[in-house]
């Protein structure tokens, strides 16, 4: 069923060679296959919940995509379905492809996640990344609470802050003491985590999350970054903060 006989030529095998980083192997079934691996420059991780409906979401995925990309190929390692793209129509945007996946389809009770992983360079990027991600995919819900699209970027910083969690206790401390100021208030520390991890930094859907008016949002950061004395609507200032409420959520949930 899952296509690990040494000789088998298969479009399983291929992927399977590809994160196991055998090239020659890649090559004669690329060849084989008639799939150019030089086109590939997007991968999307999709980790499913039951590897029943496990066709069932490789189908859905296959109508989705075969309307933007040229190349794509389909195949589920464990519970995970590697999928790798390329020969994009410019036409379109690649990050909202993803996004209008996860909004659209009527399989998304069925997916746990989905990691957007852009310009792969080569075979070799596309092995990294599926490595770096099935090292942090463990951790990846008790960081965001209620996403289930996160890109490459992300799964980096998720990897670090895994890191720096478990460094020990004065370290911890030290990359959580830009959180200080607002320890004792349970809203504020929800607002800016919900905030930063969850809402991406967006003041709607923010508000939408923690079930209260914008206005609320709005006045609730303002007076955490006075506390703080980081201004977390800035991206050049908010990653200290933003790498804290990560190491946070994973001390503490």
């Amino acid at each position: 069923m899952w296509g690990d006989k040494h000789n088998e030529v298969s479009e399983y095998a291929l992927v399977k060679a590809i994160v196991n980083d055998e090239s020659e192997k890649m090559r004669r079934l690329a060849s084989l296959l008639y799939i150019d691996v030089s086109a590939i420059q997007m991968m999307w991780l999709v980790y499913i919940q039951d590897l029943s409906e496990e066709r069932r979401i490789r189908e859905d995925l296959k109508a989705h995509l075969s309307q933007y990309y040229k190349t794509a190929v389909i195949q589920t390692i464990d519970h995970c379905i590697v999928v790798l793209l390329g020969n994009c129509s410019y036409k379109y945007n690649e990050f909202e492809i993803a996004v209008e996946y996860i909004e659209t389809t009527s399989l998304i009770a069925e997916i746990s996640s989905i990691v957007y992983s852009p310009r792969m360079r080569n075979t070799q990027d596309v092995r990294r990344m599926y490595q770096l991600v099935n090292e942090a995919s463990k951790e990846v819900h008790r960081i965001y609470h209620h996403r289930k699209l996160y890109t490459a970027a992300e799964v980096r910083s998720m990897k670090r802050a895994i890191d720096l969690s478990k460094q020990g206790e004065e370290i911890t401390e030290e990359c959580l003491s830009v959180l200080e100021p607002i320890l004792d208030d349970p809203d504020a520390l929800m607002t800016l985590m919900t905030f930063l991890l969850d809402a991406k930094g967006n003041m709607d859907d923010c508000s939408k999350l923690l079930f209260v008016h914008k206005n609320t949002v709005k006045y609730r950061i303002k007076k955490i970054c006075e506390l703080i004395g980081y201004d977390v609507t800035i991206n050049s200032e908010s990653y200290d903060v933003y790498t804290a409420c990560m190491v946070y959520r994973l001390i503490h949930n």
